[in-house]
């Protein structure tokens, strides 16, 4: 029998996994399993087309984001100062499939997958009596306020810096909330640990499990290819890739000199000038 028994509450994603954060759910669910926990997965659809196809032992359901829940969620937002991603995220529906599994299979842990599933994780939480996690994907205010900080004067600007400060506060109460949180990098666990100072926080980077082939680097192909895919207008992603390419690649490519770095994905003219700077290192 399994020590621990786990909720994990995840946007809908791809699986084989095609991104940072469906590898990091799915890396989550493989590795807890291993470790004897027993981890069910209940997901949010929110319309974006990806299909996952976890075993039926570990789906606990699929609840969809409709386009009529999204309109009332930005009138609720305006109307109360709640951030708009809160109000999107916190589907009553979500809680109920949840309190119903709990009667059948009473878990020990609901982790929230992303910081806009706390709000859910937390009402399951008080309504069964389970511990709360937090697996902190970003700072999501200081995304936002970074996204405010690049547009120009305007009623968008506008917007941007409300929901900046509407969701720091939400993310202070939340974190201080949850039982634990775990960050995705120092950095922001610092952060985090600011908001909620009396809520233990550990860091523990996100990852793919690729397994090496038997000679390491000499196994790869000739030249050695690697890929980044997804769109680059996504302020963090952009800033991830930069800094792959400004700190990373140089290293690998003095170990690999033959090594190619393909990126896909929209980007605006500006961002892909930046990139064309590079193409003299294999970019």
């Amino acid at each position: 029998m399994s020590a621990y028994r786990l909720l994990m509450l995840a946007t809908r994603h791809a699986l084989p996994p095609d991104s940072g954060y469906a590898t990091d759910v799915y890396g989550a669910v493989e590795q807890l399993a291993a470790q004897d926990v027993d981890v069910r997965v209940l997901l949010v659809d929110d319309g974006k087309g990806q299909r996952s196809a976890y075993p039926a032992a570990r789906h606990a359901g699929t609840i969809p984001m409709t386009r009529t829940h999204r309109v009332a969620a930005l009138a609720r937002a305006l109307a109360t100062g709640q951030p708009y991603v809160a109000c999107k995220w916190s589907l009553p529906a979500v809680v109920e499939q949840a309190v119903r599994l709990h009667a059948q299979w009473p878990f020990d842990l609901v982790q929230a997958g992303g910081t806009f599933h706390l709000p859910n994780a937390l009402a399951i939480g008080r309504c069964c009596g389970a511990k709360v996690v937090l697996r902190a994907q970003n700072v999501e205010h200081a995304i936002c306020q970074r996204m405010a900080d690049a547009l120009p004067a305007g009623w968008r600007r506008l917007l941007w810096r409300r929901e900046a400060a509407c969701l720091r506060a939400a993310e202070a109460a939340w974190c201080a909330a949850s039982d634990l949180v775990l960050a995705i990098s120092d950095e922001d666990r610092a952060e985090l640990q600011a908001l909620a100072p009396a809520t233990p926080m550990v860091t523990v980077q996100s990852g793919a499990n690729v397994q090496a082939g038997p000679g390491g680097a000499e196994a790869l192909a000739d030249p050695p290819c690697f890929f980044h895919v997804g769109s680059l207008e996504w302020a963090p992603r952009w800033e991830g890739l930069a800094w792959l390419v400004r700190e990373v690649w140089p290293r690998l490519r003095a170990r690999l000199p033959t090594a190619r770095l393909l990126v896909a994905g929209s980007v605006s003219e500006a961002r892909r000038a930046d990139l064309a700077g590079a193409r003299t290192q294999g970019v």
